[in-house]
C-alpha cells in the first residue's frame, strides 16, 4: 500500500500518515511513503527506516509536469492500493496510479478547500481538485459528517462511495512533566498568568486576523486586578507578514506573541489554559485533538470540521462562524474562570477518550483497506 501527499510540511495530513504507518498492522500491511517536498515527515521516514520517493510535486504550476514519474514510481512499487492525503494529491495522484494500473484508490479528504471559493479561479481549481479524485476513486473517505453532506450535495461522490472516519488522537502521547517544567523555565512562563494558544498555518483559511479581533475583544473584559493574559500564535504560512503587522498595530501588541512553526507545539497546548481557533473550515482538525488530550477546552467557531469535536458549554465553547465579538466573550469567559476552564478541560479528555482514539481510527481504515483489497475494482 502506498500513501501520496503533495507536500510532506507540517500539517494535520503529514500527521495522519505517521498514525497510519505506526497504526496499521506490519503483518497485514506493507506501506510506503511517495511525497512532494523534503519536509519532517521524509526526516521522520528515515529516522523511523520506513521507505520513501521524493517527487518534485509540492509547487502547484509545475506538479502536472510530474505525472509521468509518478506513474513511472506506481508502476515500479505496484501495491494494492494508492491512498491519496489531501487537495492535491487527490488530481495529480488518481490520474498517474490509473494510468500506471493500480487496482484500487482511496481519496481521504483532508482539505475541502471548496467551503472558500471567493473567486472564480478558486472555484474552477478546486473543483479540478475534488472532482478526479472522487470520480477515479473507490472510496472517498470524508472527516467529518458535514464535510460528508457537502460531498453527497455537490454530487461528487455517491452515498455508496462514501465512508466517514473520524480523526484520531493517541492520548498517551503527552509531554513528560520534566519536559514541561524545561519549556516553562526556558521561555519564562508564569504559572499566575493566564495564556491562550492557537496552532495552524497562517493563511486565509484560518483567519487569524479574526482571531486578532476577538483577543482584543477579550482584552476589554479582563480586570485590571487580574492576571496577565498572553495569545500564543504557533505557526507560519502566506499570511506571517499581515498577521505580524495586524499583531503589532493591535493595542494589546505586549500580550501577542508570535513564535513561528514549532516542533513541540503540543508542549505550548499543555502549558497552556486554553486552545483557540478560527478557522472559516476544516476536514477533521487535529489541534481540538491534541488540545483535548492535553486536559484543555476549546474555543473555535462552529465550523465544519470543528463542531463536531467539541460540546458546546461542555468541552469548550464554540461561536457561529464570524462572529468575533461572540468569540472574543468566549475567551475572556475561560480565561477569567480557570475553575471552569479546567472543568471543561477534564471533560475534554474524557470526550476524546470516548470517540476518538486514534487506535479506533485505525482499526477502522484497517477493516476498510482489507475488505477493499479483497475486492475487485469497483465493489466498494
Amino acid at each position: 500500500m502506498a500513501h501520496f501527499i503533495h507536500d510532506d510540511v507540517v500539517g494535520g495530513g503529514g500527521k495522519v500518515i505517521r498514525q497510519f504507518l505506526q497504526g496499521l498492522p506490519a503483518e497485514k500491511f506493507e506501506q510506503f511513503l511517495v511525497h512532494g517536498g523534503h519536509g519532517d515527515l521524509a526526516k521522520w521516514c528515515d529516522v523511523n527506516g520506513i521507505q520513501h520517493q521524493q517527487v518534485s510535486v509540492e509547487h502547484l504550476l509545475t506538479a502536472w509536469l510530474q505525472i509521468p514519474r509518478l506513474v513511472w514510481v506506481f508502476r515500479k512499487l505496484h501495491p494494492d492500493i494508492v491512498i491519496l492525503h489531501g487537495q492535491w494529491a487527490g488530481p495529480l495522484g488518481a490520474i498517474a496510479a490509473r494510468i500506471a494500473g493500480i487496482p484500487h484508490l482511496v481519496y481521504i479528504a483532508h482539505h475541502p478547500s471548496f467551503y472558500h471559493n471567493v473567486t472564480l479561479w478558486r472555484a474552477v481549481r478546486n473543483y479540478i481538485a475534488e472532482k478526479i479524485p472522487c470520480f477515479q476513486s473507490d472510496i472517498v473517505v470524508t472527516l467529518s459528517d458535514r464535510n460528508r453532506y457537502n460531498y453527497l450535495f455537490r454530487a461528487w461522490a455517491s452515498e455508496e462511495k462514501l465512508r466517514l472516519i473520524y480523526n484520531g488522537m493517541d492520548p498517551s502521547d503527552l509531554p513528560s512533566p520534566k519536559e514541561l517544567q524545561a519549556l516553562r523555565e526556558r521561555e519564562g512562563i508564569h504559572s499566575e498568568s493566564r495564556h491562550a494558544v492557537f496552532v495552524g498555518r497562517l493563511d486565509d483559511q484560518k483567519r487569524v486576523d479574526w482571531l486578532l479581533e476577538a483577543w482584543d475583544i477579550a482584552s476589554l473584559e479582563r480586570r485590571q486586578d487580574s492576571p496577565e493574559w498572553h495569545l500564543w500564535i504557533i505557526g507560519d504560512g502566506r499570511e506571517s507578514d499581515l498577521i505580524k503587522y495586524l499583531a503589532e498595530k493591535s493595542p494589546n501588541a505586549p500580550s501577542i506573541h508570535l513564535l513561528g512553526n514549532r516542533s513541540d507545539a503540543q508542549h505550548w497546548l499543555s502549558v497552556s489554559d486554553i486552545a483557540v481557533m478560527s478557522s472559516l473550515y476544516e476536514g477533521h482538525a487535529l489541534v481540538p485533538l491534541e488540545a483535548m488530550a492535553c486536559s484543555k477546552p476549546v474555543v473555535a467557531f462552529d465550523t465544519d470540521g470543528v463542531g463536531e469535536s467539541i460540546l458546546h458549554g461542555t468541552t469548550g465553547l464554540l461561536s457561529p462562524l464570524g462572529d468575533v465579538t461572540t468569540l472574543g466573550h468566549d475567551i475572556a469567559l475561560l480565561l477569567s474562570d480557570s475553575e471552569r476552564a479546567s472543568r471543561m478541560g477534564e471533560a475534554a479528555r474524557d470526550h476524546l477518550l470516548a470517540n476518538f482514539k486514534v487506535s479506533t481510527t485505525m482499526n477502522n481504515y484497517s477493516t476498510m483497506l482489507q475488505a477493499l483489497a479483497g475486492s475487485s475494482r469497483g465493489s466498494s
